[in-house]
């Protein structure tokens, strides 16, 4: 048996129901058990109409279009058939042991490959195209592919595919016709035409002629009858799945698709589909909806190898059949893939660089099978030399790190993919990046030791694509770095601390010792808000609120807190008691200042003041002294407003002080 060759491949966008194709005018045709479909041809141009599937899930219609479903309509009964005729849907309801159509008993119900055949006392009726189909009823029945059978009493009357009624004078199952004549089967008795050729207890279709061959199916075994005997093919079938012209025996069930030659010599094994065919080609139909066309008369290989060996030069490379996908037993990382005629081109690298028995699986809707394969490869090779230079009480310059390490890594890595290696020593790693598949690294990675011995290991990994793999370890000697003799002093201001340190340096570590000393820096500075202030020879706009402002002065730096005062008095508040002003002024905090009033001054804090009123001056001026900053501001006063009020008051007293003694 060989495997199939495709010469095409697609998915179908089709709603979930069951479908069978059918070969007729040179042309394959999609049917289904749908309500409604359109029309549909898939060879030898694929055409999907653009209207829409119609179809039965539980006791609902489903409408079916580019890919969405939508529920049309839901029935009242658990237990229905819908049919249609012409545009509109009619429910057979079951009710116990009989069915229900428009208020009429029907006994039995058959639903075939589209149709549904009811069958009562009176009449018996056939659903099929959108078209009912009304007839007497009949003593028995009998469904099939093409035909429909209602025997009666000296006659039966056959129902075609296109609804056509031809009444033969005999009672019987119409199987078919052949070449040789009409097949009819009564109880277990196949004949053709009056002669008796067999019998079958079961279930009977006839499938087509092959040649001198005549293939039935009894219940789900092929039996071919020829030169007046019959033999059978270890194959079950079903009748939607199997199909049969001069060329081809296809015999279909739910588990396989079985394909013969017209010798009845066994060409292919599919997955379960459906399949016809033309004196050369099959066509078909996956379950999963895909579209297939194989081609008998091409012979090519499925897979070949064009190089079995992974080095630095050369990849691994097989060619496979594009339309079949493709899978390893053991990981294989694929470099490159690239389509060239009817094969897909694969290069390949084992992921551990191993020499390995690999089992390639091809599949694809229909067809699937497996190879053995041998590969071998070349192996990474990693070499180190270099040392670890370790100060315990230094630090790599630019680093917090006490050692170095530092050498050559040279490498050759069979590999085109991006590849890296890491370093490691303990849980501290070194990242390389590797560019060619061969080549000379300097390493020079920081590290940071406790108390290390002579020696320490580094170990290698290889890093590719998303995969980590060990390498090789190396043991690498440590060397003691003391520090030079040379001191260099530097001092620093750091705020509020003066800094000094000794540093000595050898190119590679520093040493560094540091002593801290106050440093008794002014760095709270005070200004009104919006105005600037000088800071080491900057303009700075004073901003309300606090705000840091650093600066960096060669080895130094130094930051200053500047509070921004939008005004240092925020109120006067002034009120008169006797001959008294009273004058508060509102701050946001304490500070120095001098209040004049008139002849008056006041100089302190921010309190309760008291000057003689004196209604000819209507200005208080306020000097604040904040840090080195002198803000003033003066607040007017209603003077003649308040010379009023005081004057009303005066004689309000007055009065009173007269109405004591009976004068007012």
């Amino acid at each position: 048996m060989k495997h199939p060759v495709f010469t095409y491949l697609t998915k179908l966008e089709l709603p979930p129901i069951n479908f069978w194709l059918d070969f007729e005018d040179s042309k394959v045709k999609l049917n289904s058990e749908a309500l409604e479909e359109p029309r549909a041809s898939l060879y030898p141009e694929l055409q999907l109409g653009e209207g829409k599937w119609i179809y039965q899930k539980g006791n609902s219609i489903i409408s079916f279009s580019k890919g969405k479903s939508e529920v049309m309509r839901t029935s009242n009964h658990a237990d229905v058939v819908f049919v249609r005729v012409e545009d509109s849907f009619y429910e057979i309801v079951r009710v116990g042991d009989w069915y229900s159509f428009e208020g009429e008993q029907f006994f039995k119900l058959i639903r075939y490959m589209g149709r549904t055949l009811l069958a009562g006392k009176r009449r018996a009726l056939l659903f099929a195209q959108g078209k009912m189909l009304e007839l007497e009823a009949p003593l028995d029945f009998y469904v099939t592919r093409r035909f429909t059978s209602l025997v009666f009493e000296g006659e039966t009357k056959v129902i075609d595919e296109k609804l056509n009624v031809t009444s033969f004078k005999r009672e019987g199952y119409f199987l078919g016709l052949t070449s040789r004549g009409k097949v009819f089967k009564r109880g277990n008795r196949i004949y053709l035409e009056d002669r008796l050729i067999g019998f079958c207890n079961g279930s009977s279709y006839f499938l087509g002629e092959m040649l001198d061959k005549i293939v039935f199916l009894c219940d789900s075994s092929a039996k071919i009858f020829s030169n007046w005997s019959w033999t059978q093919i270890e194959a079950e079938a079903t009748e939607d799945r199997s199909y049969v012209n001069s060329n081809f025996l296809i015999l279909g069930s739910m588990e396989n698709t079985s394909v013969y030659d017209s010798e009845l010599n066994p060409i292919f094994s599919l997955k379960p589909s459906s399949v016809v065919a033309d004196n050369r080609r099959l066509f078909a139909l996956s379950e999963t909806n895909y579209f297939g066309v194989v081609d008998s008369g091409i012979s090519r290989g499925i897979l070949r190898v064009i190089n079995d060996k992974n080095s630095a030069t050369s990849k691994i490379r097989i060619a496979y059949d594009k339309y079949f996908n493709v899978s390893f037993s053991k990981p294989l990382v694929v470099v490159s893939e690239e389509e060239m005629d009817d094969y897909r081109i694969v290069e390949l690298e084992p992921e551990h660089f191993e020499n390995a028995e690999v089992e390639i699986a091809l599949w694809n809707p229909f067809y699937s099978e497996s190879r053995i394969l041998k590969f071998s490869s070349e192996k990474p090779r990693v070499s180190f030399d270099g040392e670890v230079m370790y100060s315990p009480e230094g630090k790599v310059k630019g680093t917090e790190h006490n050692a170095l390490l530092k050498g050559v890594l040279a490498y050759e890595i069979p590999t085109r993919l991006p590849t890296g290696i890491s370093l490691k020593v303990g849980n501290q790693e070194a990242r390389l990046e590797v560019k060619n598949t061969k080549g000379v690294i300097n390493v020079v990675q920081p590290l940071s030791l406790s108390h290390p011995e002579d020696n320490v290991v580094v170990s290698a990994y290889l890093i590719r694509g998303k995969g980590v793999s060990f390498l090789k370890d190396f043991v690498v000697p440590v060397k003691l770095v003391n520090p030079p003799i040379k001191v260099v002093k530097l001092a620093r201001n750091r705020g509020h601390v003066r800094e000094l340190s000794f540093l000595r340096d050898d190119g590679v570590f520093t040493w560094e010792r540091v002593r801290h000393y106050p440093n008794y820096f002014r760095g709270l500075i005070i200004g009104v808000s919006g105005e600037n202030v000088t800071l080491e020879g900057r303009e700075i706009e004073v901003k309300n609120g606090f705000q840091s402002v650093c600066f960096s002065r060669g080895f130094d730096e130094v930051c200053y807190d500047v509070l921004g005062v939008k005004r240092p008095v925020i109120r006067l508040e002034v009120t008169l008691e006797e001959n008294y002003l009273i004058v508060k002024p509102v701050t946001f905090f304490t500070f120095p200042m001098e209040v004049f009033y008139g002849l008056n001054v006041y100089r302190g804090f921010p309190a309760k003041i008291l000057f003689p009123f004196d209604p000819s001056w209507n200005t208080i001026r306020i000097r604040s002294y904040i840090g080195v900053r002198t803000v003033t501001q003066d607040f007017k006063l209603g003077t003649m407003d308040t010379a009023l009020k005081k004057a009303l008051l005066d004689s309000v007293k007055l009065r009173e002080i007269l109405s004591s003694f009976g004068l007012a």
